[in-house]
């Protein structure tokens, strides 16, 4: 598909071809210093101009004579600064009013401080991105001799350099005079018009596919961003459900106390007095009373859910009973526990 660049610049080469400037405009070629130009004319030097004297009013007769004709002025190439950038492709649709808007941003001067152009040097190997050659020329450079035209009634309808491309001008369309250029338009208008009713059927499909296109992308970094969000919202549910799951296992590890008292006062005798029992896991330590101590390890060792009694200190005489402290582990009988053998 052609696009609007490449059409337009076929019609500015038909253009020049109707106006006669391709090839045939007069050139002033500016010095170093920029105090004088050189008029060349068909591949000829005609005469040097001065700066004073063109300011003054002293306009050379053979520059008189060429004034019916626009005029091209060269600048020195090392006035020119030049800028290499990356743009989106989509910038190619206006890219001049792009370049305007971010000039101030992307180079030290304003808009109206300088000259501009701008050239397409291709795009990157998936068509995102657009490099681009901004060519800038102060003004301040240009004020003079441009002020001094106008005064003496030339029409400048260029402005270049050395090494520039053919049809490459840095004088903005405002600023630029031709000599009967109503009259070359009407010639050319329905010209214009047929290019421009091409341009348009040519570029809007591609238009509109590339916009649709920005749309579908757009939609699917929003559907990869909410499916990251998804999955780290499922792996924090995932770590959530896993600590639950250890927190559950772990108490229905543990014995329940009411459960190991109740077991504890079917089996001990009623002359055995507990004056401490301490739960850890499966296994229980108690400590207390007992009218005779070691049957407890007996009643214990027969009970299905008691095993491995044993003391932990001898059993010593307190008064009428003894005293234990013994250790003993628990099964608990709930469908639900499990079995503290270790």
């Amino acid at each position: 598909m052609v696009s609007v660049t490449r059409l337009q610049h076929d019609f500015i080469q038909c253009l020049s071809r109707f106006s006669g400037e391709r090839g045939r405009s007069p050139l002033l070629r500016m010095n170093g210093e920029g105090d004088h130009v050189t008029l060349w004319h068909r591949g000829e030097r005609l005469l040097q101009v001065d700066l004073e004297a063109l300011g003054q009013g002293a306009v050379p007769a053979q520059l008189l004579r060429l004034r019916h004709r626009p005029i091209t002025l060269e600048v020195p190439p090392g006035w020119l600064l030049e800028r290499r950038l990356l743009l989106p492709s989509a910038a190619r649709q206006d890219l001049h009013r792009v370049i305007a808007y971010e000039l101030d941003r992307i180079t030290p001067f304003d808009p109206e401080r300088v000259f501009f152009t701008v050239e397409e040097m291709g795009e990157n190997r998936d068509g995102s991105r657009l490099e681009a050659m901004v060519r800038l020329l102060p003004r301040t450079r240009v004020e003079p001799w441009l002020e001094a035209f106008r005064h003496a009634r030339i029409p400048l309808a260029r402005i270049t350099a050395p090494g520039l491309k053919e049809g490459v001008n840095l004088l903005p369309p405002a600023l630029r005079r031709g000599a009967g250029l109503g009259q070359r338009l009407r010639r050319v208008l329905p010209l214009l018009l047929t290019l421009g009713f091409l341009a348009s059927a040519l570029t809007y499909p591609q238009w509109q596919a590339r916009s649709r296109l920005e749309a579908l992308q757009w939609q699917e970094r929003e559907l990869a961003r909410q499916a990251r969000k998804v999955l780290e919202l499922r792996q924090s549910l995932e770590e959530r459900l896993d600590a639950l799951q250890q927190v559950d296992k772990r108490w229905r590890s543990v014995p329940s106390p009411l459960a190991v008292l109740s077991d504890l006062s079917r089996l001990l005798p009623e002359d055995t007095h507990l004056q401490q029992l301490q739960v850890h896991e499966n296994q229980l330590t108690l400590r207390g009373l007992s009218s005779e101590a070691s049957a407890l390890i007996g009643l214990l060792e027969r009970s299905p859910h008691f095993s491995e009694p044993h003391f932990l200190s001898p059993v010593t005489r307190q008064g009428q009973k003894e005293l234990f402290h013994l250790r003993v582990h628990y099964r608990s009988p709930s469908p639900g526990g499990e079995g503290g053998g270790e």
